[in-house]
């Protein structure tokens, strides 16, 4: 048995890390679109949800990506939602901000779980669609 922290911490890693061939697998997940050669800058903004309830997230949440979204730069949203530990452990706003960002695919070019060090399961990451 491993007795070091590193080593314990890659093992949980692995067993509790989505890789892209499950995100590729999960139909909810947009995949993301191919950008052109050159790399493209993102803004990083955030937004964090707790102690709303669903509705007023996502109204929240739809006000916050319009009004970011007349930026001229394509903008990265980190939306913290949490991971449902104060509603039963049933992830109420992350399957509600899910939903949210699947039906708007105007608004929103792609999007993704977080990662480790970005927050995993409690925050998804969203790419906003610049507006025309």
């Amino acid at each position: 048995m491993n007795n070091n922290f590193s080593d314990i911490f890659k093992e949980w890693e692995k067993a509790n890390l989505i890789t892209d061939k499950d995100q590729l697998k999960n139909k909810n997940i947009l995949k993301p679109k191919k950008l052109n050669s050159v790399k493209k800058s993102y803004e990083i903004i955030s937004i964090d949800l707790h102690g709303f309830n669903r509705y007023e997230a996502i109204n929240k949440l739809k006000k916050f990506i319009i009004i970011n979204q007349k930026k001229s730069s394509r903008t990265k949203v980190k939306i913290i939602h949490g991971v449902g530990r104060h509603s039963c452990d049933k992830r109420i706003l992350k399957e509600v901000v899910i939903k949210w960002l699947k039906e708007n695919k105007k608004l929103i070019y792609s999007y993704r779980p977080g990662l480790i060090g970005e927050g995993s399961s409690g925050v998804t990451i969203a790419i906003i669609n610049q507006k025309l």
